[in-house]
Formats: C-alpha cells, sequence, structure tokens
C-alpha cells in the first residue's frame, strides 16, 4: 500500500505552506527519515523527512501553495505500484 505524502502542520498558527523543492528525485528510493521536500512557511524554510521506505512519487508541482493536509505525492512499496501511480492509478 502506497503511504502518503503530506503537508504536516509544524506551527500553531500554520495553514498553508509554499513547496519549494523535492529533495528527491522522482523514481529514486527512500529510506523513512530522509529528507523529501523543502517547504517554507511564516518565512521558516524547514526539510520534511519521508515516513516510510519505497519509491518516491511526486504528486504536486514546486512553486504552489499548498494547505495542511494535502497530499503531495505516495512512496510506493514495490516497483507494481510505482507504476500505478504514474499511469494515474489510485494508490493502493
Amino acid at each position: 500500500m502506497a503511504h502518503e505524502v503530506f503537508i504536516p502542520k509544524t506551527g500553531i498558527y500554520m495553514d498553508d505552506c509554499h513547496l519549494i523543492a523535492w529533495l528527491v528525485d522522482e523514481g529514486a528510493s527512500v529510506r523513512a527519515g530522509d529528507a523529501l521536500f523543502l517547504m517554507e512557511t511564516n518565512k521558516v524554510e524547514m526539510e520534511i523527512e519521508a515516513g516510510a521506505a519505497g519509491t518516491l512519487h511526486h504528486g504536486a508541482p514546486v512553486g504552489e501553495d499548498y494547505p495542511i493536509g494535502r497530499v503531495i505525492g505516495w512512496i510506493a512499496e514495490n516497483d507494481a505500484e510505482y507504476r500505478s501511480l504514474l499511469e494515474g492509478g489510485a494508490p493502493a
């Protein structure tokens, strides 16, 4: 089952953030704890880490604002799941 990569709430007054960069290439393998993306909120930049291991699929472009909880990508557990994500299939 693919793991969601989402915008976490990192501050009490945070409503949204700006996605600055993906720190891992599309289709690259990640381990839990690897830095996945860089976001900015209230003029503070922070790296957000992977919560699972697998293959990263970017679901959202950089340079845009996203609300807390928005799913911006997935970490697929295997090759078949990753290919399904690339083809636009819903994560299992």
